[in-house]
């Protein structure tokens, strides 16, 4: 008996592999995690599951863009198309944490050039964090210079962008000088074959805080932060950095090179 339940289970499964409309139907209810494992279970199901509609159905909910920033914060107009291999490189291995897709270990968020035809800056998110919309958490900056205020506040992308951005400091990157930090970002980038950068205030910040309004998640909290490629020119010994997120908001602020409690961000890739 269990022989020709098992017998009838293989001609079941040889069916649906056989139709492969039957198996997207199926497939097209899963989310990226679970269609992410059916890549896994076999060439043939790696074959379905690596169906480019299915991923183009999945990644408008797995990013921040157009649609999320319209319900939580407003319109910001026509986004720049995604690489058509998108779903490939969300589900590739990370090059950080390799038993991990980059689907699970990083965050894809659209930086926008303006936010109902109001530029997006640094000190215009400030503002929209602290009263979303839809159903968003609010928060706010906790601790944000005057000196950052000055130089980087009111500074636009030039156009709008994809960022693709770890949820956490690199491995092995604590505690570390910002030069020896950045080389070990290079020594990854050398691995992988990628290109990552230590990423701009506004995008890292903008990465932190939209995972927050949807999900309520404190990313880069207590010590932890990112060191980000700009200096304010009365400091500039030390990048400024984004990250200690807590209750009381997220800081961008003046940072220190001497390792204490410090982290690069693993760096972003845009799009």
């Amino acid at each position: 008996q269990n022989l020709a339940i098992t017998h009838a289970s293989v001609n079941c499964f040889a069916f649906f592999l056989d139709n492969s409309h039957i198996v997207n139907c199926i497939f097209s209810y899963l989310g990226a995690k679970e269609l992410g494992t059916c890549l896994s279970v076999c060439k043939q199901w790696n074959q379905y599951a690596n169906n480019e509609a299915l991923w183009n159905e999945l990644v408008p909910e797995m990013a921040f863009g157009p649609k999320k920033w319209k319900l939580y914060f407003g319109d910001v107009g026509e986004a720049p198309p995604l690489p058509r291999v998108i779903h490939k490189i969300l589900n590739t291995p990370c090059p950080f944490w390799p038993d991990k897709k980059v689907h699970e270990t990083h965050l894809l968020t659209l930086i926008p050039v303006t936010v109902n035809g109001k530029p997006f800056t640094l000190n215009s998110l400030g503002e929209l964090i602290q009263k979303p919309q839809g159903g968003g958490k609010a928060t706010q900056y906790r601790s944000y210079s005057d000196a950052t205020q000055k130089e980087y506040g009111n500074i636009a992308p030039a156009a709008s962008y994809w960022m693709l951005m770890t949820k956490d400091v690199i491995p092995e990157s604590r505690s570390k000088k910002f030069n020896a930090q950045k080389q070990l970002l290079a020594t990854y980038n050398q691995k992988s074959h990628l290109h990552y950068e230590v990423p701009h205030l506004l995008e890292s910040a903008a990465g932190i805080l939209m995972d927050y309004v949807q999900n309520g998640t404190w990313l880069y909290s207590d010590s932890t932060y990112t060191r980000c490629q700009e200096r304010v020119s009365s400091n500039p010994s030390y990048p400024l950095v984004v990250g200690c997120f807590a209750a009381g908001g997220l800081c961008v602020n003046y940072g220190n090179d001497d390792g204490r409690g410090s982290g690069v961000v693993g760096g972003c890739r845009r799009f």
